[in-house]
């Protein structure tokens, strides 16, 4: 019996996280934060109505940036991220 209660609690281990990862919730504290950036740049765009300036907004500014520049590096959920982001700000006509 008890074997075949961790078998259970295995498979439904199993089928959460793979709800999760299909929602695209993050797998680690790097996908949140990134991800929380992420957020934190629609709601700046929301907000002002453009993209964050280096003079307005320099620490968001240079995240973006720079993320924008290591995209092609991502093979964790950053890449799917960045890429929601990046269609989000095209969407509105600006250019990154």
């Amino acid at each position: 019996l008890v074997g075949s209660e961790m078998c259970i609690r295995d498979r439904l281990l199993d089928a959460t996280m793979k709800k999760y990862d299909d929602l695209g919730y993050p797998r680690s504290a790097t996908e949140y934060e990134f991800l929380t950036k992420c957020l934190d740049v629609k709601d700046y765009i929301r907000q002002h109505h453009t993209l964050p300036t280096n003079k307005e907004a320099p620490e968001l500014y240079a995240w973006l940036r720079r993320s924008r520049d290591n995209y092609d590096s991502f093979t964790d959920k950053r890449r799917q991220y960045m890429t929601d982001l990046l269609n989000y700000v095209l969407s509105f006509g600006f250019c990154i």
